[in-house]
């Protein structure tokens, strides 16, 4: 669907919760900053902003196209861009910090999460960092998204027009996973609705699995997070981050 990254970029355009953890996590890193699932830029924009050299990579050519065109001024080399799949990462450059922002990973079957964990590990300079926040097990799980009932609301800045935001989500327990059916309807003044519908798999990571995979992937350490404060992972929390070292 041509029209989802602007559609992605508008929905995501004040949500600016997520940030300030990327960025700490920016700061504390000892080289350049590779972004997994970069889409329209969101998170890589404001750190290349603040002066970090940032690389984005995303499998979709029309989210990086989005991107490109509307980057904002910046310092020559602070921010680029690059086409690929992440369960395929193959870059010349060693990073001192790779994030994977927006449930990313949860996207990925377990076979592509492991392999991409295992990877973004041999992209890291020793003693780097690889942080991810993943859907968190509870919401997989339960869901609680009813169609009927928006969502979310923003305004298209290209046409003016309003969108309407719902979702459709139902666990599959065999799969350990949650299809999702995210609607978004594009209001005419006229009356008329125009829906794009996106589907995605969400997989299941309970917690355990999570640090189990960071493991495998040959991580020196792991840590789980239960929100972008920082604060320890418990079955209260509403967030679920995951913080690996590598060797």
């Amino acid at each position: 669907m041509r029209e989802f990254p602007r559609l992605y970029a508008g929905l995501y355009r004040t949500f600016h919760a997520d940030l300030p953890f990327w960025r700490r996590m920016a700061f504390a890193a000892n080289g350049p900053i590779l972004e997994l699932g970069s889409g329209t830029g969101r998170v890589a924009e404001s750190l290349a902003h603040r002066g970090f050299l940032v690389t984005g990579i995303d499998s979709d050519p029309d989210m990086i196209a989005w991107a490109e065109q509307h980057r904002p001024p910046l310092t020559a080399g602070a921010l680029s861009y690059v086409q690929g799949d992440i369960a395929e990462l193959q870059l010349a450059t060693k990073f001192g910090l790779v994030l994977c922002p927006c449930n990313t990973l949860s996207l990925l079957s377990r076979d592509q999460a492991q392999q991409a964990l295992r990877l973004s590990r041999e992209h890291l300079l020793p003693g780097g960092v690889f942080a991810a926040e993943l859907a968190h097990p509870r919401d997989v799980r339960t869901g609680g998204l009813e169609p009927s009932s928006p969502l979310a609301a923003f305004q298209d800045t290209e046409t003016g027009r309003p969108v309407q935001v719902s979702a459709a989500q139902r666990f599959n327990r065999d799969q350990r996973a949650a299809e999702v059916e995210w609607r978004l309807d594009d209001l005419w003044p006229d009356g008329r609705i125009k829906r794009h519908v996106v589907r995605q798999t969400l997989q299941l990571w309970e917690p355990a699995e999570v640090q189990r995979a960071m493991q495998v992937a040959g991580f020196a350490g792991s840590s789980l997070l239960g929100g972008y404060r920082a604060q320890n992972y418990d079955e209260h929390s509403k967030r679920m981050l995951v913080v690996a070292v590598a060797p």
